[in-house]
C-alpha cells in the first residue's frame, strides 16, 4: 500500500522492520492497513541480542493505534529475548500514542488476568486467550 501523502511530502511505504547489526530499523506507515507481514518478523532467527537493543523508529512515517500496538509488542519481544530496548527517533505524537497503548495494554492484561507480554505475532487471538483465562 504505497502512495503519495501530500502532508508527508513523500511516498508512504508499508510498515517494515529489519535487523541491522544490533538494532531494529522500523520504517514506513505503521497503520492498521499496512501492518501485514510484521507478525512474521517475530519468527526471524536473527533478532539482535544483548543487553541494549536500539529500536530506530525514525523511519516511521505514520502511526495509528494498530501500529502503536505492534510497536509495543515488538518492544516486549526484545525484552523477552533478554534485551533492553532503547527506542530512538520516534516522533512526539507517535510516542504519545505508544504511551497510551502501553498503559491500556497493561490495564487490559491485568483486568483479564493475562500476562502483559504475550509476544509479537502471538498465534492465539485475543478472544482465545481471554477464554483460556476464564476457563483456568
Amino acid at each position: 500500500m504505497s502512495g503519495v501523502r501530500p502532508d508527508l511530502g513523500s511516498v508512504v511505504r508499508p510498515a517494515s522492520m529489519a535487523v541491522q547489526g544490533h538494532a531494529l530499523q522500523c520504517e514506513g506507515a505503521w497503520t492498521f492497513v499496512s501492518l501485514e507481514g510484521l507478525d512474521r518478523c517475530a519468527e526471524m532467527g536473527n533478532w539482535p541480542t544483548g543487553t541494549q537493543v536500539v529500536v530506530n523508529a525514525s523511519g516511521i512515517q505514520a502511526m495509528d493505534t494498530g501500529g502503536a500496538v505492534m510497536l509495543s509488542r515488538c518492544l516486549d519481544s526484545v525484552r523477552r529475548r533478554g534485551g533492553r530496548p532503547v527506542l530512538q527517533g520516534l516522533r512526539a505524537e507517535h510516542a504519545e500514542l505508544l504511551e497510551v497503548v502501553e498503559t491500556q495494554r497493561g490495564r487490559m492484561a491485568t483486568d483479564a488476568g493475562l500476562p502483559l507480554r504475550d509476544g509479537l505475532g502471538s498465534a492465539r487471538p485475543l478472544w482465545a486467550r481471554r477464554r483460556a483465562a476464564v476457563e483456568a
